[in-house]
């Protein structure tokens, strides 16, 4: 049971999010990065294979993963440009973006704005570790990972919720509840449980959720001609219920991580909060501070 109760208008009246909040005293004793320490050593990458069932954007990834691991291109060396690989592999800047989106995504590569694309290394990663610092990092995320939708229906914030959305109670939302999993199994990134509120006045977007591809607020601002100018980020402890549990293949009742991000719009107006939780048994956090 999600605790809403339905009014007589039918619209539900919505409590908190399904994790339990728990006590901050559970909390890792690190900020920020989130990752899976690695039981194994790094596996050597093997020499890409073309298939034609493949999106063409992966064929050149795969190319490119077995030029780096047979050395071609060398740990710290820079990748050619967009537009020598576009002549190179005879596709678009589109395509090229994406597979070199793809290597970022597993760790072999990192792009440095005035430098261009440094290849960072030639083995995948075995641990997970998601660092959200940037836009771009969101987007990626978004990119890699699909949205199953479980089910959506419009709600009102309750107390409880108006709380955690950090919203005017008796505002209207529309609820999606789902699962974010990667695109494929070559991707080193956890599955989620995702709960999303979106207001009222953008809950079109419903329509296309299905088959957009990245992140939801992409979706916000192709159709409503929107701007997301600002994302606020917190990390808290939570107890996960049954049902997240069971999505995240951890047990009931225990111990999770929720990220919560606020998407703000132009006039520094919410249009969209999000949660994504995660088991937290293999997972910590971490922030590094630099001197100002």
């Amino acid at each position: 049971m999600d605790g809403r109760r339905e009014d007589a208008a039918g619209v539900k009246r919505s409590a908190l999010p399904l994790s339990k909040e728990k006590d901050n005293s559970e909390m890792p004793q690190n900020l920020s990065d989130l990752h899976v320490d690695a039981a194994q050593a790094p596996e050597v990458l093997p020499a890409a294979t073309p298939e034609k069932s493949i999106p063409r954007y992966r064929d050149v990834a795969n190319q490119l993963i077995e030029r780096i691991s047979s050395g071609v291109y060398p740990v710290g060396s820079l990748l050619p440009t967009e537009t020598d690989l576009t002549q190179l592999f005879r596709v678009s800047r589109h395509t090229i973006r994406e597979a070199v989106r793809h290597l970022q995504t597993m760790g072999l590569v990192v792009r440095r704005q005035g430098h261009g694309t440094i290849v960072k290394s030639n083995q995948s990663q075995r641990q997970f570790k998601l660092a959200i610092r940037t836009f771009s990092d969101i987007e990626n995320h978004g990119y890699f990972t699909h949205l199953v939708v479980l089910r959506s229906e419009f709600v009102i914030a309750d107390s409880a919720l108006a709380r955690e959305l950090q919203c005017a109670p008796d505002q209207r939302f529309l609820h999606v509840v789902a699962r974010r999993v990667p695109i494929d199994d070559t991707i080193p990134l956890p599955v989620a449980w995702n709960e999303t509120y979106i207001v009222e006045a953008y809950a079109d977007v419903r329509n296309e959720m299905g088959s957009h591809k990245g992140p939801i607020y992409g979706l916000i601002e192709r159709i409503f001609n929107e701007k997301i100018s600002a994302i606020e980020q917190d990390v808290s402890a939570v107890e996960l219920d049954a049902e997240v549990a069971k999505v995240l293949s951890a047990r009931a009742r225990s111990p999770g991580l929720r990220m919560r991000r606020i998407y703000f719009g132009r006039g520094n107006k919410p249009v969209m909060i999000g949660f994504n939780t995660y088991p937290s048994d293999p997972f910590s956090l971490n922030m590094r501070l630099e001197h100002d």
